[in-house]
């Protein structure tokens, strides 16, 4: 078994495992409030302390939250387990941006785990996206000096100019990068760019295509070019030019 598989079966029973005891909490005192009639939830409401209520509906939440994580972490492993890369998709559009986060950290999808580089990155670091802007043309500036009379003056080769007489030369640009951190995927990071460039956060649809280009532009530079999904912290990738927001 691989590490990556070995992580996502930890991550698995482990979540099995948090909501089968608060299933078997759900007693007494912290028993699951009747939701669905509001009329027996006013008198589960008026038969219990406010305390022990409060309790009641903490545990209710944090055993949906659970089974909620767990179906969201079911469908990134069958989706990598038969290469389907549209139930990562699903997965991540059917999440909370914060679940989103905390499914990909604990499953390794996207794989930027602690373990790539020595130990030493921590699950759910924040997120960093490093980028290299494009080195500015240095402009060159000729000034006209007046000789004295009968001095001779050599005149350097005059080089080709811009407007206003100013020559620019023109480096070749240096692309943008992008630097894997822990929790990171190909898809977050399509979606933290455009809606840095946007403004505003792009739907899915708006999403789907920019990330495409994004693991195409780097598919030479992935451990396996088959799976965009299995990168590694300190992996470094070339971010392509960001399409303009649509109308």
């Amino acid at each position: 078994m691989s590490r990556r598989a070995g992580r996502a079966v930890l991550w698995l029973v482990g979540l099995v495992a948090a909501g089968g005891a608060l299933r078997l909490a759900a007693r007494g005192e912290l028993m699951a409030p009747p939701l669905g009639s509001l009329d027996r939830l006013t008198a589960w409401a008026d038969a219990h302390e406010p305390a022990a209520a409060a309790m009641a509906f903490v545990r209710l939440l944090a055993e949906v939250s659970v089974w909620y994580v767990l179906a969201l972490s079911a469908v990134h492993v069958a989706s990598s387990a038969l290469r389907v890369a549209g139930g990562h998709r699903l997965a991540d559009a059917l999440a909370l941006p914060g679940v989103r986060r905390l499914v990909h950290a604990g499953l390794g999808v996207g794989l930027a785990a602690a373990s790539t580089v020595g130990g030493q990155d921590e699950v759910g670091a924040p997120d960093a996206v490093t980028m290299t802007p494009v080195a500015e043309a240095p402009l060159v500036t000729q000034h006209r000096v007046e000789a004295p009379a009968g001095t001779a003056t050599m005149r350097p080769h005059r080089p080709s100019t811009g407007e206003g007489g100013t020559a620019v030369m023109t480096p070749t640009p240096i692309p943008r990068t992008w630097t894997v951190a822990a929790g990171e995927s190909f898809w977050s990071t399509a979606e933290e760019l455009l809606a840095d460039a946007w403004g505003r956060p792009p739907s899915d649809a708006e999403v789907d295509p920019f990330w495409r280009t994004l693991v195409e532009v780097n598919r030479g530079r992935l451990v396996d070019p088959a799976d965009p999904d299995l990168i590694h912290s300190g992996q470094v990738f070339e971010v392509p030019p960001v399409p303009s927001s649509p109308a």
